[in-house]
């Protein structure tokens, strides 16, 4: 297949795979819940909704587009939090909380993201 950088006016070769989506949300769940309990010494027993931003779907450009204003929300609340993590050109992640709603993004390798977060376990 071949895909337009929009950015750098620019075209590129690739390939597209289906990954095992269902696999990557558990795995990202699990980092979720494992920087909760850094960032807050406790464990977090909910839910965790978690959306992968580079994946896109082959069919549904809306679900695509709705995806993609997710990511720019998230960049919008997120663009004045640190980024913490050790060696952040290949992983960090910013972790917010506001009026008790947490949330993590995870960077890998500087442009993949993935948005966690945390559904109250209450109520």
């Amino acid at each position: 297949m071949t895909l337009h950088d929009t950015v750098n006016n620019t075209w590129h070769r690739s390939i597209a795979i289906q990954p095992d989506e269902k696999r990557l949300i558990n795995l990202f769940t699990h980092i979720a819940k494992a920087i909760y309990l850094i960032e807050k010494s406790e464990i977090w027993l909910g839910k965790v909704s978690v959306l992968i931003e580079f994946i896109l779907s082959m069919t549904d450009i809306e679900q695509n587009e709705r995806q993609a204003e997710m990511a720019r929300t998230a960049n919008e609340m997120l663009a004045h939090v640190p980024h913490k993590g050790a060696n952040p050109e290949v992983f960090s992640y910013q972790f917010v909380e506001v009026d008790g709603l947490a949330m993590v993004r995870l960077h890998f390798y500087g442009n993949s993201k993935v948005s966690a977060v945390y559904v109250s376990h209450c109520c």
